[in-house]
């Protein structure tokens, strides 16, 4: 079970989901007049580009397959 989570985790790279934290430089740096309202909104596209970001890595995975099966560094 341990082992399926980790694979899951690595298949998802969520060290690359640090870059979705640029969606907060508008909030930081343009004038807000409803900080609750645009901080969920923030939130919310960091949260999608996540899930996007995850979802092309996966797919990118399922299609180079088996390239990487032949590749001598991966296995």
């Amino acid at each position: 079970m341990k082992s399926k989570f980790m694979a899951i985790l690595r298949l998802v790279r969520p060290k690359q989901w640090v870059k979705n934290i640029f969606v907060f430089t508008g909030v930081l740096f343009g004038e807000v007049h409803q900080m609750e309202k645009t901080l969920l909104l923030a939130s919310l596209a960091a949260l999608s580009f996540c899930f996007i970001s995850s979802a092309v890595y996966t797919f990118n995975d399922l299609i180079d397959r088996e390239q990487d099966r032949k590749h001598p560094k991966r296995s």
